[in-house]
């Protein structure tokens, strides 16, 4: 059994992942870096699943590795995991919305929730609309309703 010991040696990485390393099993982000075309870690990651995980980083967190052979097997998989993201980024909208939220502010030690409506030009990408320039995520808790107008 081996020791987590690289806080204290400044490694910032298990001696297990240093191992891994050393044989050719690497974390995604590696892979992502040198395939480019706008591949991401996630990518991989959702089209070959969890590799084995070993500790790194300062705070030990649990990094997924992979064998070269795994993303040249998936690599079909992996740009469609990619395509499939962009197209739910590329998914934009623009018209005229009601929009309505709730905004917080603090007096004194509490807080008030103000309800907000807003009607007018808004765009919406992905989790966000921009209106009035503000922008807000639709999927906040604070956030009530997206209605588009149609006229």
């Amino acid at each position: 059994m081996s020791k987590a010991t690289y806080l204290r040696h400044g490694r910032g990485q298990s001696l297990n992942s240093i191992k891994a390393k050393d044989e050719g099993r690497l974390p995604a982000s590696y892979f992502a870096k040198e395939l480019g075309q706008g591949i991401t870690a996630a990518d991989i990651i959702n089209a070959c699943g969890k590799g084995e995980w070993h500790h790194t980083g300062a705070f030990a967190s649990r990094t997924n590795f992979y064998e070269i052979d795994d993303i040249e097997d998936n690599m079909e998989a992996i740009i469609d995991a990619r395509d499939a993201r962009k197209a739910k980024l590329d998914g934009v909208k623009t018209g005229i919305a009601t929009i309505k939220f709730v905004e917080f502010t603090k007096h004194g030690r509490k807080f008030k929730a103000h309800k907000i409506e807003f009607t007018g030009e808004a765009t919406l990408k992905g989790d966000w609309v921009t209106f009035g320039g503000q922008r807000k995520n639709i999927t906040a808790n604070s956030f009530t309703s997206l209605t588009w107008n149609n006229s």
